[in-house]
Formats: structure tokens, C-alpha cells, sequence
């Protein structure tokens, strides 16, 4: 299964949808771990997986919040020593 992904220069490709979906908030070790119950096991929407899904995705916003928290911080700072 793929999806199509634009890398931001107006080329798009197929890619797999683990790449195309992922987020380097865990390593592989524990992601593999942890979320092994929504990757790997039929859903059935069991209340564990449904909290994992829940649980994935609160991280990732988590994620781009505090990652974009950086950035700004960190582009506010170099302009100030400008």
C-alpha cells in the first residue's frame, strides 16, 4: 500500500504509507513496541487499540507543537543578533 507524497519541490512519488505517515517522535525499537497492537494485529477497535491510536496521535501534535515552538524560538534569536 502506497501513498502519494509531495516533498515540497512539486515532484510527487509513491511511497509506502509507514513513511509516508511517520513522525521521528519514538525510536523503532520502542514505536515497534508500543504501537505493535494497531501496526500489526487486525483492528478490531479494541479499547487498547482505539487509546493507542488516540495516544499516536497526541504525540505527534505534540510534536509539531514543540517543534515548531523551536523553530520560532530559535529564527526569533538569530534575528535578534542581527
Amino acid at each position: 500500500m502506497s501513498a502519494i507524497f509531495d516533498f515540497g519541490n512539486g515532484n510527487f512519488e509513491h511511497v509506502p504509507i509507514k513513511r509516508a505517515s511517520a513522525f521521528p517522535g519514538f525510536c523503532k525499537t520502542h514505536d515497534q513496541e508500543i504501537f505493535q497492537p494497531i501496526d500489526e494485529e487486525v483492528w478490531t477497535g479494541s479499547d487498547k487499540q482505539v487509546f493507542l491510536l488516540a495516544y499516536r496521535a497526541l504525540c505527534l501534535e505534540l510534536y509539531a507543537k514543540f517543534s515548531a515552538s523551536f523553530y520560532r524560538t530559535q529564527t526569533c534569536a538569530s534575528f535578534s543578533r542581527k
